[in-house]
């Protein structure tokens, strides 16, 4: 979902700490990126993400 935002937006994204490379998963920069140490954990739970655009 996040990659298809990227492709639509028409600016670069420019904020503090666009510079640093980030994990893209986890969106932590690399060095310390968690994904490795993340659990893997089973469940019947179930959620549903909305989005808009203003």
């Amino acid at each position: 979902m996040r990659k298809q935002q990227l492709a639509l937006s028409t600016k670069d994204f420019k904020a503090r700490g666009y510079k640093v490379k980030r994990c893209e998963d986890c969106l932590i920069p690399e060095k310390k990126c968690i994904c490795a140490q993340r659990p893997s954990i089973t469940s019947d739970s179930a959620f549903c993400m909305v989005m808009y655009k203003k």
